[in-house]
């Protein structure tokens, strides 16, 4: 199946220059550290999301929906279980 990356540390790849690729810090937005994919023994591309062959965007890193490293939540991580705190209060409302 041929895929395309969309999505790269975070970053959108339809709006990401050459330049920006190559200064890119290897930080991932959804840990708040460096990537993980990038410190394993056989250095991986830190991609996030690809697309497949039929367009579908596919989430392909295991930190992408929410960090399992919860010691110290980003600001991304706060908004996101803020977001889903809302839904499940307002599911609960409707029992």
């Amino acid at each position: 199946m041929a895929v395309k990356i969309i999505e790269f540390l975070g970053m959108n790849t339809h709006a990401l220059t050459a330049s920006e690729y190559q200064s890119a810090e290897k930080l991932c937005p959804y840990l708040g550290k460096t990537c993980k994919k990038i410190n394993r023994e056989l250095e991986q591309k830190p991609m996030c999301v690809v697309e497949s062959s039929g367009g579908v965007p596919l989430i392909v890193c295991e930190h992408r929906l929410l960090s399992t490293d919860m010691q110290n939540p980003t600001s991304y991580q706060r908004s996101r279980l803020f977001e889903i705190s809302q839904v499940i209060i307002s599911a609960l409302a409707l029992i």
